[in-house]
């Protein structure tokens, strides 16, 4: 037997026997009196009674607060625990005072109306506020150390009545509530079912960076931050576009509502540095007037840099200088967003799609089949026929490119038709290259004669198909 366990079992045996001591003390002192003075007034047996009551009463009560709450840890509310005393001492009194006196209490309160009237309005708040603070332990609706929040005030319950609740508020004020206004109130309990509970926290940002790279930059600081609940995992969202800005929704978990303040500057002042460091801005309460002609004319610098990408492209490589620079002045810079889908297989498109900055995905029957990067594109049979998408686009990563729409090819081509028949011809080019690597592998005698014959047969149907499409 340890230490601990030993000096508990003295201290209940110490806590038993005291009181049984003094009752015999009472009861000798008691009976010499009854004796000596011959009385038998019933006070004295009264008085014998309760005493004896009391210490029967006292004996149980510690014997089960410390050996059965104490030691197996049940919670039992103070409140239920006060009103099981209150009625059993009740119930010790009514059935002493018919004993000893004849007096039965029972039908005087249930058969006198006026005296039930007069209790009833007597004691209405206090038993409502009574019965309201029993059903509050019995339901378990909150207990002693939990954060609630009622009408929106937020409060950390520490001490439940048999008729109030006190919440100590954050600014360390106590508030002191009728157990009967908070059973007609809607209760947010921050601790249930669990202590664990969500933070969400509105960040205004400017439109200058792209959403995925503020986000990018929200969650690394997060993942960093103290204090915070691994899982569920941090993550955050877009919520709104507004006049001078974007607004997004970081989510963490935390354990301790009381910490919602600290928690929450903490992550504030640390998003304030992480965009400073990567040039994210706040907004301002302002308004922009932006002022521009509508025309597709880009300006020196950008039709330089597309065209650029067009010489490097395959396609593109028969078209000289001018045909390129005219092709340049119309390309559309469009971004996607990461996992942002271009078109789906299937689609009407008529577009060509050049990428400047990223990665995106060809994907046919819900698998990968390609991965296209940086001055690569895809698409332009859609443009120049008009063909049905025979795959889905997707974006891996924040994309940039360059869109060639058919309006403004085909305005460029009106000017000069022989661009259709260098295309077909690079084209069919392309297709004859796969056709010789199908040959080899099959053993297949070819000459150039008939590279060339089946070459120029492809590209002037595929000539004819481009001019059908375009109407020229």
């Amino acid at each position: 037997m340890t230490t601990g366990n030993a000096n508990k079992n003295f201290s209940l045996i110490s806590l038993t026997v005291r009181p049984v001591f003094m009752l015999m003390l009472v009861l000798a002192g008691t009976q010499a009196a009854l004796i000596k003075y011959n009385l038998t007034n019933r006070f004295f047996s009264t008085i014998i009674y309760l005493l004896l009551a009391y210490c029967v009463i006292t004996i149980l009560d510690k014997y089960f607060y410390s050996r059965i709450i104490e030691n197996k840890e049940v919670h039992i509310p103070k409140l239920f625990y006060i009103v099981v005393k209150v009625l059993i001492y009740l119930v010790v009194a009514f059935t002493i005072a018919k004993e000893q006196f004849g007096i039965d209490v029972v039908p005087l309160l249930t058969t006198s109306a006026v005296l039930s009237f007069v209790l009833g309005l007597a004691l209405q708040e206090t038993l409502t506020n009574l019965f309201a603070g029993v059903a509050i332990s019995l339901e378990k609706m909150y207990k002693v150390g939990d954060w609630i929040s009622i009408n929106n005030m937020d409060g950390k319950v520490i001490e439940i009545s048999w008729r109030t609740t006190k919440i100590e508020t954050r600014q360390k004020n106590y508030l002191t509530i009728p157990n009967s206004k908070i059973s007609r109130e809607v209760v947010l309990n921050y601790n249930l079912p669990s202590n664990v509970t969500g933070l969400w926290i509105f960040i205004d940002v400017a439109y200058d960076l792209p959403p995925n790279k503020v986000k990018e930059v929200i969650l690394e600081n997060l993942r960093k931050m103290k204090g915070l609940h691994k899982e569920p995992k941090p993550s955050v969202q877009l919520r709104e576009f507004k006049d001078s800005g974007i607004t997004y929704l970081a989510r963490v978990w935390i354990d301790d509502w009381g910490k919602e303040n600290d928690i929450s500057d903490e992550i504030r002042t640390n998003l304030w540095y992480a965009f400073k460091r990567n040039n994210i801005s706040f907004p301002y309460p302002v308004r922009d007037v932006y002022i521009h002609e509508v025309n597709n004319t880009q300006t020196h610098d950008i039709v330089d840099a597309h065209y650029s990408f067009l010489a490097n492209l395959d396609i593109f490589r028969t078209q000289d200088e001018t045909t390129l620079k005219e092709i340049s002045k119309v390309l559309i810079k469009k971004h996607y967003g990461k996992n942002e889908t271009l078109f789906l297989e299937g689609d009407v498109g008529e577009s060509l799609f050049i990428i400047t900055h990223g990665k995106i995905a060809i994907i046919k029957d819900n698998q990968k089949i390609a991965e296209l990067g940086k001055e690569e594109l895809f698409g332009e049979m859609s443009l120049l026929t008009g063909k049905e998408r025979t795959a889905t686009a997707k974006a891996l990563k924040d994309t940039d490119c360059l869109i060639l729409s058919k309006a403004d090819f085909k305005n460029i081509i009106l000017d000069n038709e022989e661009i259709i028949d260098k295309i077909a011809k690079v084209i069919a080019e392309r297709e004859m290259e796969t056709k010789k690597i199908l040959y080899e592998a099959q053993q297949k005698a070819f000459d150039d004669q008939q590279v060339s014959q089946e070459i120029e047969v492809s590209k002037n149907y595929l000539s004819n198909i481009i001019r059908k499409f375009f109407n020229v």
